[in-house]
């Protein structure tokens, strides 16, 4: 059991530098530009009620009071 666990320890840390592979971009590509569109229209979307309630809570504050 020992030399099964020796040897996956081994396989394992000599398999690791495999990944340190560079792969960045030096400029952002489609996905991020869409991702951050869509980030963009959920803040918006949220925004949009949000200032209608606040300007007529505004208005219910400085208008007059119907009698």
């Amino acid at each position: 059991m020992r030399v099964a666990i020796n040897t996956l320890i081994a396989t394992i840390a000599m398999a690791t530098p495999a990944f340190a592979a560079n792969g960045a971009q030096d400029k952002p590509g489609l996905l991020v530009w869409g991702f951050l569109g869509f980030c963009v229209i959920a803040v918006v979307g949220q925004m949009t009620p949000a200032i209608m309630l606040l300007v007529g809570a505004v208005k219910g504050f400085v208008a007059a009071p119907a009698k």
